[in-house]
């Protein structure tokens, strides 16, 4: 016996996994140093590479030797100081409005200055 079709049962939709955050993070292509939006696209590179090396630090944790988890935090405490010296120079030139991974100044032309 057929069943009508608004009685029919539909299959499950599958959910996706969120991505990682450093998945979904903007990573512009520098350009030359003397661009006006360079500081916030190497802030936003600099930004995008430390969440990816916490994530794999988080992620590890544990199961790597005492010297590799020494050099992770290294590399951790050196990308942070990268972070913060190119987001000091980005509010120096006035960018710090579009310094935020969600931001559309590299994709949408009428978003800039």
């Amino acid at each position: 016996m057929a069943t009508p079709a608004t009685t029919e049962r539909k299959a499950p939709t599958r959910r996706r996994a969120p991505k990682a955050e450093h998945l979904s993070m903007q990573f512009p292509e520098l350009t030359s140093g003397d661009h006006p939006h360079f500081w916030v696209a190497a802030y936003l590179r600099d930004l995008a590479n430390l969440v990816a090396l916490q994530h794999l630090s988080l992620k590890l944790y544990g199961k790597l030797d005492k010297v590799t988890n020494l050099a992770l935090c290294g590399s951790e405490q050196r990308l942070t100081d990268e972070v913060n010296n190119s987001l000091r120079s980005a509010r120096h030139d006035g960018l710090l409005l579009y310094a935020w991974p969600g931001t559309k100044l590299f994709t949408n032309p009428e978003a800039r200055h």
